[in-house]
């Protein structure tokens, strides 16, 4: 755990496994600390609001993806984003240590 840098390798859109219907965007990161040559790759998930949540679901999903924006510096374009800008993008954030499918892993914690 700590404090870390990160560029982004890559972002797709994917289907959430959680709700039907619903998209994520799966972003994959690379630490960039000589002191951790082979760490492993971090993802991060940006839910995607979608027409089957409620007001707060909706507020609550924005906040997270415009601090992940705001915290990676890519530009955000009439409400949305293109995944376009996510390619290369740096930005120093917290990792915390998360379980996952029985798999320790790094996962970012955002501040909004």
């Amino acid at each position: 755990e700590g404090e870390y840098e990160l560029v982004i390798k890559g972002a797709v859109v994917t289907d959430s496994k959680s709700k039907l219907g619903a998209k994520n965007v799966r972003v994959q990161m690379d630490i960039l600390d000589e002191n951790y040559p082979m760490a492993d790759t971090v993802f991060h998930h940006l839910a995607i609001p979608h027409g089957g949540d409620d007001d707060s679901q909706v507020n609550n999903k924005m906040l997270i993806i415009i601090a992940f924006l705001d915290a990676f510096g890519i530009e955000r374009e009439g409400g949305g984003f293109s995944l376009d800008n996510f390619e290369g993008s740096t930005a120093k954030v917290k990792l915390v240590q998360e379980e996952y499918e029985g798999r320790l892993g790094n996962k970012i914690q955002l501040s909004w």
